[in-house]
């Protein structure tokens, strides 16, 4: 069961103009003035307010009475909507916009949609156009919000972008919630012993304590952990100031962006916080020395992986730059060079989209990909590794020496001890043979 909890709202956004025209006079190479329109910036945004129909000057005091769409035609800020700039396909977008907000009532919702569309609402100034809307599933405890773009370019055609964000507003509800109360609470507890810890220490060592790695990773570690609770905090704040709103005006539209962004960045430093967490335990259980071994290799590796990070990468960008030449007018993935970084990065570890560049240039994909994979592929990524195949075994040879025992590989040899120690065998007959010695 899911129930819309904020009403949706319907938006644009305007590039400036000075007067009924919406087109200015443009420089362009080899074709001199010429008459364009003009493009979306959020300095040049049309913050003006207008009657119904993009009518200028004073508006009819019936059309607030009579018309439902009537504050469709009004600027709103986006600090009054709590609104964060959106990122499109085709460019970045201010929070704030002319905003046509539905009605719970069909009927209602209908009726607005058809004045905006016979009064022109969506206009050619008009520069993207978007919904945004919130559902709340009560059986999954859920929030989901979701944001459907049209983006219109000043030279024409129109751009699909969607965003949709589920998360968890409701954090203590149920078994569930519970147990995660506890685990905020552990981990709230142990990131305040280990800072009293670490604050003992840096007391102590003074300047001393930053040379030892794992002290500086548990420093880092504790800022991090902080950090997270902060925003913790920041998201908790910003959810109930948001439904406070609600529960108030359930006719209001809350914005459940913000909300949403916060939940981002803060599941990205809690799944970074348990990536540490993880590393130091394995530590701390004596796996110091398969750890040491990695860091050992990239160790001896260094220099010579320097200087072939640095080949690799501006080998890597030229392809990029060529294939963006090739192919960004027709396909998505090379439509600047930041995708076909991530397109040519992705065909590395074998997943090629060689059929889409065949279709669109069949001489020229071959050519490029053949190419790319010999060169890229085959030759540079052999090269990296037998530079890591040859740290390795030297790496290898020195662990060789160490004999000394892990703390998991010496519990295992003491239980082992311990259970063969009532069996038949070589143990029984050492410990009469141990007896008998000494008598």
């Amino acid at each position: 069961m899911s129930v819309n909890i904020p009403l949706s709202i319907l938006w644009q956004t305007k590039p400036h103009v000075s007067n009924c025209f919406y087109l200015e006079k443009c420089d362009l190479p080899y074709y001199g003035k010429t008459s364009c329109y003009k493009e979306y910036s959020e300095s040049r945004e049309d913050t003006d307010n207008y009657c119904i129909g993009w009518k200028q000057g004073a508006c009819d005091p019936n059309e607030k009475l009579y018309k439902f769409s009537s504050d469709a035609w009004k600027f709103t800020s986006a600090f009054d909507i709590w609104g964060f700039p959106l990122a499109g396909y085709y460019t970045t977008y201010g929070g704030g916009g002319y905003i046509a907000k539905f009605d719970v009532n069909l009927d209602i919702s209908q009726k607005v949609v058809d004045e905006l569309y016979l009064e022109s609402w969506v206009d050619r100034q008009t520069r993207a156009v978007i919904l945004e809307f919130t559902l709340y599933c009560i059986n999954a405890n859920i929030f989901t919000y979701n944001m459907f773009m049209v983006e219109f370019p000043e030279t024409g055609g129109a751009f699909p972008f969607y965003l949709i964000y589920p998360m968890r507003v409701y954090q203590h509800i149920g078994p569930m919630g519970m147990y995660t109360l506890a685990c905020e609470a552990i981990f709230a507890l142990y990131l305040l012993i280990i800072t009293i810890m670490t604050i003992i220490q840096i007391v102590q060592q003074k300047k001393t304590y930053f040379y030892v790695p794992w002290q500086v990773y548990d420093f880092v570690f504790i800022i991090l952990g902080y950090t997270a609770i902060i925003m913790y905090a920041v998201r908790i704040w910003f959810t109930n100031e948001s439904l406070s709103i609600f529960h108030e005006d359930k006719n209001a539209f809350v914005n459940f962006y913000h909300i949403a962004l916060w939940n981002q960045m803060l599941v990205l430093l809690i799944g970074l916080l348990c990536f540490m967490a993880t590393l130091r335990m394995l530590n701390v259980l004596g796996y110091n020395k398969r750890i040491g071994a990695v860091v050992r290799v990239f160790t001896r590796a260094a220099p010579e992986l320097l200087w072939f990070g640095i080949f690799f990468f501006f080998t890597f960008t030229c392809y990029c730059i060529f294939g963006w030449l090739l192919f960004g007018s027709k396909l998505e993935s090379y439509k600047n060079v930041f995708d076909s970084m991530g397109t040519l990065f992705i065909s590395m570890i074998g997943k090629s989209r060689f059929t889409e560049i065949d279709n669109t240039d069949p001489v020229m994909s071959k050519i490029y990909f053949i190419i790319f994979i010999f060169f890229m592929v085959y030759l540079i990524l052999t090269m990296f590794l037998a530079m890591l195949s040859k740290a390795i075994d030297e790496v290898h040879g020195e662990l060789r020496e160490d004999k000394g025992d892990e703390m998991v590989d010496y519990l295992l040899k003491k239980v082992k001890g311990m259970l063969s120690i009532g069996a038949r065998g070589p143990t029984t007959t050492g410990l009469t043979r141990l007896v008998n010695n000494h008598i």
